[in-house]
C-alpha cells in the first residue's frame, strides 16, 4: 500500500514523517503492524515534492484613528509588542497617543506557520489628548497595518472587545467679563481661589477646581472654549462623574450644561466571602452597617467579629456613581 500525504496548511518543507513497528522495533502486540512469521514488515516515508510556501513574519503596526504605532516583528515577545505598540512620547503624545501609555499585552502560542493571537488591553482607552485636551469625539477606529508582512498570502485583522465608549458630562462656564473674578464650587463645597479669563490658563482654572472639589469631582479637564454666540468661555469636562452631574456654582460667570453625557451609575449587587463563606447579596452603595451585619451573619466571622466604616468620601466621584467604599 502506499499513501500520498499532502499538507494543506502547513507553510514550507516539513520534517518527514516517522513510521514505527519496522523490523528494528520489537514486536509488543500493541502494534497494528507487524509479520507474524518474519517480523520484518516495514514503513518507508519519503519525500514527494516539498512545499514552496512561505510562513508568516516581518512587522505589522496597530492603527488607532489614524496614528500608527512603532512596527512589531511578528515573532516578538509580549514585553516588546507592549513597548511597541504604547506611547514613546507620552508626554508630547507620540505614538498612537498619551492615552496608550499603559498598555498589558498577552499572546497565545505560535502556530504551524508563526501566526498567533495577540491581546493588547489599553488601560487609558479613553484618555484625552494631552496635544489638544480633547475626549475621544466618538469609539476609536482600530485597524492594522500589514504592509510590512511577508508569507504566503500573509494577513491579519484586528478585532476590538470591550474598550467601550461613553460621553462625558461638560459644562460651560462663562465669566461675566474678560477681567471679572470668578470663583466656583461644586455640591455646596468649598469654594475655590478667584481666577480670571485674561489671566487663569484652563490648567489653572482646573487644578483650582480639583484642589476645592476634592474627589467629590473626580477628575476634570478643563479647555478653552466659545459660546455660540462667539463669547469665550472655559469648558469644564467631568471625567469620572456618571451623569446627572449638578451644575457649578460660580460667582461673577454663568454655568451652562453643554453635553450630559451618557454614562451609566454602578448598580446591580455583590457579594462578600470569608473562609469559604459568603454573604448575601449587597447593593454596591450600601451604606456601612448593611454590610457589617451581612458580615456577621457569617459563620466565619459572628456577631461583633467586624466593624465596617464608610469611606466613601474618598472615591473619585464620591458615591455619586452608585458606588460606595468600605474600610
Amino acid at each position: 500500500w502506499a499513501w500520498d500525504v499532502t499538507f494543506q496548511s502547513h507553510a514550507g518543507p516539513q520534517r518527514l514523517l516517522e513510521a514505527c513497528c519496522g523490523s528494528e522495533h520489537r514486536f509488543t502486540g500493541l502494534e497494528t503492524l507487524h509479520a507474524a512469521a518474519s517480523q520484518d514488515a516495514q514503513v518507508g516515508v519519503e519525500r514527494m515534492r516539498a512545499g514552496t510556501a512561505e510562513a508568516l513574519g516581518g512587522v505589522w503596526k496597530l492603527v488607532v484613528d489614524g496614528r500608527a504605532s512603532r512596527s512589531v516583528r511578528t515573532d516578538a515577545s509580549p514585553e516588546v509588542c507592549g513597548s511597541r505598540v504604547s506611547s514613546d512620547q507620552p508626554a508630547s503624545g507620540g505614538g498612537l497617543g498619551a492615552w496608550s501609555e499603559r498598555v498589558n499585552v498577552t499572546r497565545t502560542r505560535f502556530d504551524e506557520n508563526g501566526g498567533a493571537t495577540w491581546s493588547v488591553t489599553f488601560l487609558d482607552w479613553n484618555k484625552p489628548d494631552p496635544l489638544t485636551g480633547l475626549l475621544p469625539a466618538a469609539p476609536r477606529q482600530v485597524e492594522l497595518d500589514v504592509s510590512g508582512l511577508r508569507g504566503t498570502l500573509a494577513g491579519a485583522y484586528a478585532n476590538v472587545v470591550g474598550g467601550s465608549w461613553s460621553a462625558r458630562a461638560v459644562q460651560g462656564v462663562e465669566p461675566a467679563s474678560a477681567s471679572g473674578a470668578v470663583a466656583c464650587a461644586f455640591q455646596g463645597g468649598p469654594t475655590t481661589q478667584d481666577f480670571t479669563l485674561d489671566a487663569s490658563s484652563p490648567q489653572a482654572v482646573q487644578a483650582a477646581l480639583l484642589s476645592a472639589g476634592g474627589n467629590a469631582t473626580g477628575a476634570l479637564l478643563v479647555t478653552n472654549g466659545t459660546t455660540a454666540a462667539g463669547a469665550a468661555l472655559w469648558r469644564v469636562t467631568f471625567l469620572d462623574f456618571a451623569p446627572p452631574v449638578p451644575l457649578l456654582t460660580c460667582s461673577g460667570a454663568t454655568v451652562t450644561e453643554l453635553a450630559a453625557g451618557n454614562a451609566s451609575q454602578l448598580g446591580g449587587n455583590l457579594s462578600l466571602a470569608f473562609r469559604g463563606r459568603a454573604t448575601k447579596s449587597l447593593s454596591p452603595s450600601a451604606p456601612a452597617a448593611e454590610v457589617q451585619a451581612a458580615l456577621e451573619e457569617l459563620p466565619s466571622i459572628g456577631a461583633g467579629g467586624v466593624a465596617v466604616t464608610d469611606d466613601s468620601a474618598y472615591l473619585k466621584g464620591g458615591p455619586s456613581n452608585g458606588g460606595a467604599q468600605w474600610r
